[in-house]
């Protein structure tokens, strides 16, 4: 089924001529020719980062950049960040090929000299001025030290654009053709030719109405050069017949972009499609008599007319070419088209557990496994509402037929009555647990297609290929009626009475410029019947993945659109009546028209198709998952959930009120960057703006009282994908009438400048939706927001926090937490004063919100205790940087000269204990940690670790202070010392062990239970509580133990005692320490 293309002297694929600088042999040249630039004319380009055109010279840079995308079928974005400061327009991203910053980049060269036009308007790539024979070329390469290298920067590309210029000059001589399918090539003027000579059959020639003979090659065979990437036959270049027949498209581009889609089906070796070279026997002229651009190559024959006629070919691009098979299809025909894939079948329906697995047994005792015809005639048998298939039994009993056809052709009908709900008829796919080889993949089995004895008999068919309902099916239009098909994941074909009842439901209208009323169905809602296998639900994540829109006339003129552009908009229209009345000649029976194919007049372009009869979608991308929040609502332990949902923004658009017409431009003001004038309060804005953008979103009050609301008081916690937490107060969500004038509603926004989510790539986003000049400014935020929740941006440069309202506009939100009770507020003290730094407190919102930012991302620290509880916090080092010197937010923040010379770190708690710590022992890492959650919820009020806690790898168990409330960097710390004097008594002798503990030994006659007393006096105090401990020994064996724990430094506390039962004889040890407990990680500092 493979012939040869092109024979010997196409054994040498000859390309455009390449510089002496070669590039990586893995670049991607995404064009490489000449480009026709006319000086004077020009073009009209939009800065993707802002929305604004502007209108360029096609003589430059950027304009051969324009003629390239035009011609190789890709697209670039610009952007206008340093317009203002020198007219440059930058280039950021070419087809998939994007900006990474720090990475990979575009760099472009006009005769091998680099030009950038940041700051530097000589090297704009919209301002430099071309002339005739320039070489403009631009390579996407990383790791460039020097971009005036072309050699290295062409050794690193990855991809490429590279265009000589031609103004008009000279007739050019010389021209190449891209090929582009399962493989890239670049066909040369002497190859093309070469090529023609060498074969008769590679020759062929039409001629046309008045007389002119066009000359050329038949399309397929260039086609059979790209069409799949492992050629398989005996020949150089083999054309691939069952690809073609599964019906891919090709379009066949001109210089200036207009380009004519063909379906293979239609081309596959057919002479009637002609790339010409030559015109009664000479090489083409550069425009025709009617003045349309013709040289190099010209698209001419017998089956091509009207808009196919392109001229001036650069390029033939394959598009939608079938992947290779994966395993067998099952297609059902019905009211609907569907095709139902082997691992379909195999896992989602045929397996145990599906609820559609069924056996049969035949007399043999051979086991038949699959799924009864009834479940997949539900397939087909209606319009599913649902994601589910579904069986119509009401339809069913009317009556229809269902045809099991094989790949053969043979086939066997039943009727739906006998089919409905029985497994006596099941399509099977397995025997004896085996996939089936004779009469395989699938074949008819059950009680209803057996012989008496057991056996299959011929209503059997083996090798299903196709289940049909004829019924159901739409019939052929009558004469003066008509039908559209559409065709995509699934196919359906509406007959003229559904798309007039559609009408009725969907109209949509739009006027040319001539003042005609053009009516009829948005092209989008009629995509999205076949966009998934749901038809009255649209797909809108699948559109903004992309897939291409085919419009198709009834004589294979086509024209193909992006989802992208289509989705939901209301600029492409399939009308069939103007002026109220049915279209009539070439507009009949449907027109594509709208603002998307018309005009800058308001007339209808090229691309307005008439006489539609077809609308296919192809080519489909992977679609993103539809961005969805998480809405829960927590108890007053604010651990347990009492109520949560989970809703996506097309549920959101649909059953809430939107807020936002999406032109109004919402805006968040910049840093002043004064250090005098940190709030501007007279909201003059000198900073500008840092975010702004015309939004649509929902309240998030109402999305709130989807759980039961916010309890009064309470915060509310935004949680963005990357675990970043924004929090803000009741008062910011249930606005009274001061703060809504100035913060207007605070919505999430799900659709900004033109896109929904995820295009929309900082939603959903936090936004508030102020009146009068639509700026929510730093002194809003002063105004109407409790200082605890203020942001701010800290400048290393002048050492200055600047408030920054723009912080509180939190991105990439996942889920909204609200509250049934305000939960207990706290502050921590900072000091490093006595080391020469500074004092702060912080609160329990800051230390919760923007401790991850003012301190550095990512520093959260988690530490599992030995009881598998899970503690989470701050390591302790990043407070003690925040206030050992002056650098509180830099990446030096922490002092760590400072910490290797020594101080020590105190945390105290409520109760006065304290524990103290080393700064060489927390230098940046996480062996201790200031935890705030415990097993991933805030610690409890009822807890009494609340509100913080010292934990981690290295805090012992007397180190592991709670309710920490002060953390101080000192200098020096004395040790605490204490005197413990025995009193007197004729019961024992006073003396003292070698390292100076204090004894008193039970003198001869004193036995039974004793009183020990001692006095206690600080010399230098120690913070928090001490513990006296009075040990028994007999013989040097310990007997007991009694532990005093006080606040020794007190007034009234200066004594401790304890009894024992002594006997003569008997030692009383006593001395005093910090704390005493049964860890064994516990080693208790001796206070004396």
């Amino acid at each position: 089924i493979s012939i040869v293309i092109l024979c010997a002297l196409f054994t040498m694929v000859a390309v455009a001529p390449q510089s002496a600088m070669a590039q990586s042999a893995k670049t991607v040249v995404l064009y490489d020719g000449t480009v026709n630039l006319t000086p004077g004319e020009t073009f009209d380009v939009t800065a993707y980062n802002s929305g604004s055109a502007y209108t360029v010279n096609k003589a430059t840079p950027l304009g051969a950049l324009q003629a390239a995308a035009a011609a190789g079928g890709f697209t670039y974005d610009i952007t206008d960040k340093n317009y203002g400061a020198s007219g440059a327009l930058l280039l950021d991203n070419v087809g998939k090929h994007s900006y990474v910053k720090g990475g990979s980049k575009w760099y472009a060269y006009v005769n091998n000299v680099f030009k950038d036009g940041y700051n530097n308007p000589a090297g704009a790539l919209n301002l430099i001025e071309l002339v005739d024979g320039d070489r403009v070329e631009f390579y996407y390469a990383a790791g460039i030290t020097d971009e005036t290298d072309l050699s290295a920067v062409k050794a690193a590309a990855t991809a490429a654009v590279k265009t000589v210029v031609d103004t008009g000059g000279a007739t050019p001589t010389d021209w190449t053709l891209q090929l582009s399918g399962a493989k890239e090539t670049t066909i040369s003027k002497a190859y093309f030719e070469d090529g023609m000579s060498c074969s008769p059959s590679h020759r062929v020639s039409w001629t046309d109405d008045d007389g002119n003979v066009w000359e050329g090659m038949p399309l397929w065979l260039l086609v059979g050069m790209v069409d799949d990437d492992t050629d398989e036959g005996p020949h150089h270049f083999n054309f691939n017949d069952e690809l073609a027949a599964q019906n891919y498209q090709i379009d066949v581009i001109a210089g200036d972009g207009w380009k004519a889609t063909l379906d293979s089906t239609a081309i596959a070796r057919n002479d009637g499609y002609i790339i010409a070279n030559k015109l009664n026997g000479k090489p083409l002229p550069m425009q025709t008599e009617a003045g349309k651009d013709c040289w190099p190559l010209h698209l001419k024959g017998s089956d091509v007319f009207g808009g196919q006629q392109v001229g001036n070919i650069v390029r033939i691009e394959l598009k939608s070419l079938p992947k290779p098979s994966e395993g067998w299809t099952l297609e059902m025909v019905g009211d609907v088209v569907d095709t139902i894939t082997q691992e379909e079948f195999e896992d989602g329906l045929a397996c145990a557990g599906s609820g559609h697995y069924k056996e049969w047994s035949d007399n043999e005792g051979n086991v038949w496994s699959g799924v009864p015809l009834w479940a997949l005639v539900g397939a087909v048998d209606d319009i599913e509402a649902g994601s589910h298939w579904t069986f119509n039994d009401s339809l069913a009993a009317k009556g229809y037929s269902v045809k099991v056809i094989a790949a053969d052709g043979f086939s066997k009908t039943f009727t739906s009555k006998d089919v409905a709900r029985s497994d006596n008829y099941i399509i099977a796919n397995k025997i004896n647990g085996a996939p089936l080889t004779d009469k395989g993949p699938l074949r008819l089995v059950g009680a209803g297609v057996a012989k008496e004895d057991g056996s299959l008999g011929g209503e059997a068919v083996g090798n299903i290929a196709r289940v049909e309902i004829p019924e159901l099916q739409t019939p052929p239009a009558g004469e003066g009626n008509w039908n559209l098909t559409l065709k995509g994941k699934i196919s359906d074909v509406f007959s003229q009475e559904e798309f007039e009842k559609a009408f009725d439901c969907h109209k949509a209208e739009w006027t040319d410029g001539d003042g005609n009323v053009w009516s009829g169905i948005p092209l989008w809602l009629l995509t999205g019947w076949v966009d998934d296998r749901q038809p009255h639900k649209y797909d809108y994540s699948q559109a903004q993945a992309g897939y291409t829109i085919l419009v198709k006339a009834g004589d294979g003129y086509t024209k193909d659109f992006a989802s992208t552009d289509v989705a939901k908009s209301n600029d492409y229209i399939i009308a069939h009546k103007c002026n109220g009345k049915p279209l009539t000649d070439k507009s009949w029976p449907l027109r594509l028209v709208g603002a998307g194919v018309a005009k800058a007049d308001g007339t209808l372009s090229g691309t307005s198709v008439g006489s539609i009869a077809e609308i296919e979608l192809t080519s489909f991308e992977t679609a993103q998952d539809i961005p969805e929040v998480r809405i829960v609502k927590y108890d007053e332990d604010g651990v347990t959930i009492l109520k949560e949902i989970t809703v996506d923004y097309l549920w959101m658009e649909k059953e809430l009120e939107v807020i936002g017409d999406g032109k109004t431009v919402y805006r968040y003001e910049g840093i002043t960057n004064n250090p005098d004038d940190i709030w501007d309060a007279d909201e003059t804005y000198p900073g500008g703006f840092k975010i702004e953008n015309a939004v649509k979103g929902t309240r998030v009050r109402d999305l709130c009282e989807l759980v039961g609301g916010m309890g009064a008081g309470t915060e509310i916690v935004f949680v963005a994908k990357d675990g970043f937490e924004t929090r803000l107060p009741y008062s910011s969500i249930y606005t009274d009438p001061s703060v809504h004038a100035r913060q207007g509603d605070a919505i999430l926004a799900w659709w900004a400048d033109g896109e929904y989510v995820p295009h929309y790539r900082d939603g959903m986003r936090l936004f508030f939706t102020p009146g009068g000049d639509n700026v929510y400014g730093q002194w809003d935020m002063h105004e109407t927001i409790p200082e605890n929740y203020w942001h701010y941006y800290f400048s290393s440069s002048d050492n200055i926090f600047y408030p920054s309202c723009a912080g509180l506009s939190a991105k990439w939100i996942t889920e909204i937490r609200v509250y049934s009770v305000p939960q207990g507020d706290w502050t921590l003290k900072l000091d490093g004063s006595d080391i020469g730094g500074m004092e702060y407190e912080i609160s329990k919102t800051y230390f919760e919100q923007a401790l991850a930012c003012q301190f550095g991302a990512n520093h959260k620290a988690t530490y599992t205790d030995s009881k598998g509880r899970v503690w989470e916090g701050m390591p302790l080092w990043l407070f003690a940087g925040f206030v050992d010197d002056d650098d509180q937010h830099s990446n030096d923040a922490f002092n760590e000269e400072l910490a290797v010379a020594g101080y020590y770190v105190v945390i105290t708690a409520a109760d006065g204990n304290s524990v103290t710590i080393d700064s060489k022992d927390i230098i940046r890492n996480s062996d201790y940690i200031v935890a705030n959650t415990l097993n991933g919820a805030p610690i409890p009020e009822s807890d009494k670790s609340w509100p913080l806690r010292l934990v981690g790898p290295a805090v012992t168990g007397s180190e592991s202070l709670s309710q920490i409330e002060r953390i101080e960097l000192v200098s020096s710390i004395e040790k605490p010392v204490y005197i413990v004097t025995p009193e007197d008594d004729a019961a024992y002798t006073i003396g003292q062990t070698a390292d100076g503990i204090n004894t008193m030994t039970v003198n001869d006659g004193i036995v039974g239970l004793k009183y020990f007393t001692v006095s206690i006096t600080p010399e230098t105090p120690h913070s928090g509580n001490e513990t006296a401990v009075f040990t028994h020994l007999r013989n040097e064996t310990q007997l007991a133990i009694s532990a005093i724990r006080a606040d020794f430094d007190q007034v009234d506390v200066d004594s401790a005692q304890a009894s024992f039962e002594v006997q003569p004889g008997d030692v009383i040890k006593v001395y005093l320490v910090d704390e005493l407990n049964n860890s064994t990680g516990n080693n208790p500092v001796i206070l004396q």
